[in-house]
């Protein structure tokens, strides 16, 4: 496999190590990449507006540089780039406080995203609109949008390889896992730390409060509980933030971890059909690892249990 790098179009170069996360949600995608040092390329790296990987000629990765370093060893000099995914633009950019009487795609849109540059698609039929959503002062606007998605749809949004925002329920690919499959290693593990089984929503002023559950994972021995503070006659408007952090604890409590021979196995939000012991047989990935360097290529695939 080769690794190339291109800074803001420029020619692209030969990478020689690469370590490349993308995910959907939070973490956010990041990379690490050395290649050999030359001045252009490091005047390239320190100026430029985006980064893009490239495997085998094809677009896996448009981001952004946050950190560029020169390193001077026996091996002579190497060019180290490391940065995020175009989520980092978005985290850049603090909000000024505001609630919304009802809060749509097309007003989160608007508010979030355009104004960061950022091109979007969304799934609109999954996308409910939110009453009496509220954006705190001084947070991002990644997570703004980040709580917006999760309660109107249950979506963690993530990017495509060519940097375009993407809101949807799940992926369009599909990993298969079997006994053929060039597996190194796997791991299922539950976690339990953090994980809440109930959320408590309650009035400031008033005392009134509700009580939102997940009956799955109170079967499953999860007794932890959340609570959210809501103002005078929101208490309804919370029920779907507190969907969505039921269901991220979901996601959080039954885990799962896949490492393949290769690079670039499956995309964020992929389906995964497996049939190996000890691992789930549906599962959800969420976060795709490809590791580049001198020993080969390989992939580590992570997720959750449906």
């Amino acid at each position: 496999m080769m690794i190339t790098i291109g800074f803001d179009g420029q020619e692209s170069m030969d990478v020689f190590a690469l370590d490349l996360t993308r995910t959907i949600g939070t973490p956010v995608d990041a990379f690490e990449a050395k290649l050999l040092w030359s001045a252009g390329a490091a005047d390239a790296a320190r100026n430029c507006e985006r980064v893009r990987i490239y495997a085998d000629g094809q677009l896996v990765f448009t981001g952004v540089a946050d950190e560029v370093s020169v390193q001077v060893g026996a091996h002579g000099r190497v060019l180290e780039v490391a940065g995020r995914g175009l989520a980092a633009v978005m985290m850049r950019v603090e909000q000024s406080g505001r609630e919304f009487a009802v809060a749509g795609w097309a007003d989160i849109k608007k508010r979030l995203v355009d104004e960061c540059g950022i091109l979007a698609e969304a799934e609109v039929g999954a996308l409910s609109s939110l009453r009496r959503f509220v954006i705190t002062s001084g947070v991002s606007s990644w997570k703004a949008l980040c709580d917006w998605a999760g309660a109107a749809g249950m979506i963690a949004p993530g990017f495509s390889a060519d940097g375009v925002l993407l809101l949807r329920r799940k992926g369009s690919g599909k990993l298969k896992l079997d006994a053929a499959s060039a597996i190194f290693s796997a791991e299922r593990r539950t976690v339990r730390d953090g994980a809440v089984s109930e959320v408590l929503i309650r009035e400031r002023t008033t005392g009134r409060q509700t009580v939102v559950k997940s009956d799955e994972l109170k079967a499953r021995g999860v007794s932890g509980r959340a609570v959210i503070a809501a103002s005078k006659g929101a208490l309804e408007s919370r029920i779907p933030e507190a969907r969505w952090t039921l269901e991220q604890s979901r996601r959080g409590f039954d885990r799962f971890s896949v490492e393949l021979a290769g690079g670039f196995a499956c995309e964020p939000g992929d389906e995964v059909e497996c049939s190996v012991d000890g691992l789930p047989e549906h599962c959800r990935v969420d976060s795709v690892r490809t590791i580049f360097g001198e020993d080969g290529v390989r992939c580590v695939v992570e997720g959750f249990a449906e």
